[in-house]
């Protein structure tokens, strides 16, 4: 198993000083990468402390809402157009690498019309297995273990057919959809019938509910196979935190899990694997599955780097192991043979780590009042402590928030902010109220 500094060696080598680009619209999700890697640059669309806290490292930093007064950009593919700019300032060169947290067709197009090389999945993969409908398709197909499902327009189905052939709890999925927005749990007629006049002639895909914990699986493929990053347990529902009964809210890796129950999410694991192996899939994906006594039944993947990566990955290197998001640009880049069953091994064991997400529980657009700023703070006093945005600069009894800026406008069910911890949890496994208060009190 190569330990962090063999692989960023081999990484350095095989890019031969090629520039590498992480653009994202918020520079978290690159956090990480330019503490490994040189020449490293941070192209994002949001303001936040971290992109101050970045540059004060000397870190090299492109923020569009700070940096570039006037702009029109608002998506990462938008954000490109600074390309032709750092090209004539000798920044970036043709050939130079640029990754994006998630891929979509335009930024395919920006990327390939500016002559970088993309450390994505294509886009055409990413929505046929990220869809709901196409993706339950491609899981029946290879056995992959799923609740029960029917697949259809929804005005093709009854809440009586529902009921009877799922019982009296089900769940609607949209073709489309993150974060929950796109997944509704019924259990009445009067639940279903106002969606199915709202959204008649959706494609959905409706599922048997099937009761038991949610976890999400943080992966990379490889040619040797699927790399573990990290199992985190999910975190949902909790009505202070959001106003999605579905919608998640954090999670930790004091996952739980027994040994039957990592080893049939193996098996599960082996199915995927196959499948993507069959489309020549590589690089970052994520599984959210649920585990009824010792049946993992996979219910989501999302074909792109995940929102714990960052985390993650910060994690990883306090595991001593590889970094998921460093063994992502590695698969690209042709470094391709790892230890498997070692890495996933040590990947797979709890931590005592996690998060809890603040959403805007308003059915309108929320302007962020408090004046906190990212860092570490005392869990029991609420008292700064110091800047940071690494959560491995928390103490026992400390815990770091990242926020959004004074005065950002948050769509509903928007992250107004986020806190990661080392003992997120009670006896009974329930996040301490502790997390949660202290969360409720930030935009008062």
């Amino acid at each position: 198993m190569y330990n962090l500094e063999e692989l960023v060696s081999k990484i350095e080598q095989k890019r031969n000083g090629k520039t590498i680009l992480y653009v994202s619209n918020e520079v978290e999700h690159g956090v990480g990468l330019s503490d490994y890697l040189e020449n490293v640059i941070h192209i994002c669309l949001k303001h936040s402390n971290t992109v101050d806290y970045l540059k004060e490292e000397g870190k090299t930093v492109i923020c569009f809402d700070s940096d570039i007064p006037n702009h029109t950009a608002r998506s990462s593919a938008d954000l490109l157009q600074i390309i032709p700019t750092l090209k004539e300032q000798g920044i970036v060169s043709d050939g130079d690498y640029v990754q994006t947290f998630k891929i979509s067709p335009k930024f395919e197009f920006e990327a390939e019309t500016h002559k970088l090389v993309i450390l994505n999945t294509s886009s055409e993969l990413n929505q046929l297995f990220e869809r709901k409908v196409s993706q339950a398709n491609l899981f029946e197909k290879e056995l992959v273990c799923i609740p029960k499902t029917r697949i259809g327009q929804l005005d093709t189905f009854s809440y009586d057919d529902c009921a009877e052939y799922f019982g009296n709890k089900f769940v609607i999925q949209f073709d489309r959809g993150h974060t929950g927005s796109g997944t509704r749990f019924i259990s009445s007629e009067e639940e279903f019938k106002p969606i199915s006049e709202k959204f008649p002639k959706r494609s959905v895909r409706i599922s048997e509910y099937v009761e038991g914990d949610t976890y999400s699986v943080n992966c990379c493929m490889s040619s040797s196979g699927v790399l573990i990053g990290g199992i985190y347990r999910q975190i949902t529902g909790i009505p202070e935190l959001t106003s999605n009964r579905g919608g998640t809210v954090g999670g930790t890796f004091q996952h739980g899990l027994l040994g039957s129950q990592l080893d049939a999410l193996g098996v599960e694991l082996l199915k995927i694997e196959k499948l993507l192996g069959n489309y020549s899939y590589k690089g970052l994906f994520g599984l959210d599955f649920i585990v009824s006594d010792d049946t993992v039944y996979i219910i989501e993947m999302n074909a792109r780097q995940q929102m714990t990566v960052a985390f993650n990955s910060h994690i990883n290197v306090m595991q001593k192991i590889p970094p998921l998001n460093l063994l992502h640009i590695a698969v690209f880049l042709g470094i391709d043979t790892f230890e498997i069953e070692e890495i996933n091994r040590y990947s797979t064991r709890e931590i005592h780590a996690g998060q809890l997400y603040l959403r805007n529980t308003h059915d309108s657009v929320l302007k962020v009042s408090h004046e906190k700023k990212t860092g570490v703070y005392s869990l029991e006093t609420g008292e700064f402590i110091k800047t940071s945005y690494q959560f491995s600069d928390c103490s026992e009894g400390e815990i770091l928030l990242l926020t959004q800026l004074k005065g950002t406008s948050i769509k509903p069910e928007g992250e107004v902010a986020r806190i990661q911890g080392r003992n997120l949890l009670d006896e009974n496994g329930f996040p301490l109220k502790s997390y949660i208060d202290f969360l409720t009190r930030i935009n008062q």
